[in-house]
């Protein structure tokens, strides 16, 4: 059962269990909406995630990250991000230095609980993720997230029009 990875959250037939935790019922643990709007959700789901419940987060990345591969991890990074995130907050954090108004992602406990998964599912291939390797796939999907919700496309629309607004 621990070599189960990828499960399909919402219409999968298993039910919640040690190893396997639909996200309905982490919602309902952390009563959280999702994708969290505002850095007041995030502070406040960030102050849950103890005893517990960072077991539960735990058990649902451990679900979430179905690859050992860490060229293609930030794939697997991404809609964990998006699941979790809009794009507005994310935007609103930086992986590691404090910059203007940025908040340090490195600093949360979700960050300790993502690293924790993600050390547990390499550790089964002999690998070891350490937090410079997160760090860059955190910055990465950071950087990106302004991509998400078909932001890539509005940009490219505005791009190919002339300053009338017709097509070029």
């Amino acid at each position: 059962m621990v070599q189960l990875k990828t499960l399909v959250q919402d219409k999968r037939p298993f039910g919640d269990s040690e190893h396997v935790l639909s996200l309905e019922k982490l919602k309902e643990i952390y009563d959280v909406t999702l994708p969290m709007e505002t850095s007041t959700e995030f502070y406040n789901f960030n102050s849950k995630i103890v005893h517990d419940n960072y077991i539960s987060l735990k058990t649902y990345f451990g679900c979430n990250i179905n690859t050992q591969e860490k060229n293609i991890a930030a794939k697997v990074i991404t809609p964990i991000f998006k699941t979790f995130f809009s794009k507005d907050l994310v935007r609103k954090f930086t992986a590691q230095k404090k910059s203007k108004d940025e908040y340090i992602f490195k600093d949360s406990k979700f960050y300790d609980c993502l690293f924790d998964a993600m050390q547990n599912a390499h550790s089964k291939k002999g690998q070891t993720v350490t937090n410079a390797d997160l760090l860059g796939l955190i910055g990465t999907v950071i950087n990106n997230a302004a991509d998400w919700d078909r932001g890539r496309d509005s940009r490219k629309r505005t791009r190919d029009q002339d300053s009338d607004g017709n097509d070029i």
